[in-house]
């Protein structure tokens, strides 16, 4: 007598197209949304770092992200965010995630290409859109260009109360409270920083690309190659700067005082995901699907 065979039949690998088409949803302008991705889509993908990069769009404005599930088990964007703050009412800032528990209503639009004015408030939601612009790929090379890897692409700069979507982030001077709410779209969120070492940490990615100790040089410190394409893209104090020498990105987590606490990547390969930064400076945000 011949047996069945009742073993289960094998998961078929899994892209983020097929996650999003088992999950019922559909395309906008030719691409998934950013806001439809969800915790059973991420952790359905079978694919991981540059196998699995696939490019989303932001509902909100209708701006593209290439995204990759890496190798701590999150879904990541892979360029910086480049959001537009607006005030006039065409963007809602709310969400029925627990990002943003109620509606945001911003007091101050992003600065627009050519703005310099900065007044390094911690407590104004401020942003500064840079323009086109992108880092060139070589570390210590500080001269943006106007083409290049989108990847590195500069993106905008945000403010600690402008990246956790906030008018008075006043309240917030203990070191590590944290915020559960960010500019990133709905469903997705900011890593944490500060001493968090769990999933959804800055800390916990780079532990899987060889970082094992605070404030120590990755094994392999070309994290702004493949997978995690870190920017170079340095920061906006009034004027763009440290540009091809630090990747600066924003967490939720108050660092005390006026400060936060931030990944902060440099071009000696030195890393430290618990960077505590004044909140008013703008650095670049990278967002992470909801876990």
């Amino acid at each position: 007598m011949v047996h069945p065979n009742t073993a289960p039949a094998p998961t078929p690998p899994m892209t983020f197209d097929d996650a999003y088409a088992k999950a019922g949803k559909q395309k906008v302008a030719g691409y998934y949304a950013m806001q439809d991705m969800s915790s059973t889509i991420c952790s359905a993908v079978t694919f991981v770092d540059d196998e699995s990069e696939t490019t989303l769009i932001d509902s909100r404005d209708n701006k593209t992200y290439t995204v990759s599930k890496l190798k701590d088990g999150n879904c990541w964007m892979t360029q910086n965010l480049d959001h537009d703050i607006k005030t006039d009412g065409s963007v809602t800032y709310n969400s029925t995630t627990t990002d943003i528990a109620a509606t945001w209503t911003p007091s101050t639009a992003t600065y627009p290409t050519g703005t310099t004015t900065w007044n390094g408030s911690e407590t104004t939601p401020e942003s500064y859109d840079p323009g086109t612009l992108y880092w060139s790929g070589t570390p210590g090379d500080d001269t943006p260009v106007s083409t290049g890897n989108s990847h590195y692409h500069l993106g905008n700069y945000y403010n600690w109360t402008a990246a956790v979507a906030m008018n008075d982030s006043s309240s917030y001077t203990t070191q590590y409270q944290d915020v559960n709410q960010s500019i990133c779209p709905a469903n997705w969120t900011l890593p944490k920083g500060g001493n968090v070492t769990t999933s959804g940490s800055f800390q916990y990615l780079v532990t899987q690309y060889g970082w094992d100790s605070e404030e120590q040089t990755m094994a392999d410190p070309n994290i702004w190659n493949s997978p995690i394409k870190t920017s170079l893209s340095g920061g906006w104090n009034g004027l763009l700067g440290n540009v091809g020498s630090a990747g600066l990105f924003r967490s939720p987590m108050a660092g005390g005082g006026h400060n936060s606490f931030n990944l902060g990547a440099y071009s000696d390969g030195y890393v430290d995901p618990d960077y505590n930064l004044h909140s008013g400076i703008g650095l670049s945000v990278r967002c992470l699907a909801r876990w």
